[in-house]
């Protein structure tokens, strides 16, 4: 098994994206609570919780054709140039 002390880029990158994906599901973590707060009932908070998986389980396969399809340097730029303008 290959170290990774030695690939710093590599272990930069890594530490990004577990950062990244904490915080994404963290997000998704409030906006329910929020759902919650605001309606006071649990099956709004189920749906909004529903609905965010519905559409991760309808978009991870067409994402992952495209992202096997096309180059990995431009789909990360162009990723990180959506997710700034979001």
């Amino acid at each position: 098994m290959t170290s990774i002390k030695g690939r710093s880029a590599f272990s930069l990158w890594f530490a990004g994206e577990t950062v990244s994906q904490l915080g994404t599901s963290l997000a998704m973590l409030g906006w329910t609570l929020l759902a919650y707060s605001v309606t006071h009932d649990v099956r709004a908070a189920a749906l909004v919780g529903a609905l965010r998986t519905a559409t991760q389980i309808v978009t991870v396969l067409p994402g992952g054709l495209i992202s096997d399809r096309l180059d990995r340097r431009s789909l990360l730029l162009l990723d990180a140039g959506v997710e700034v303008l979001l």
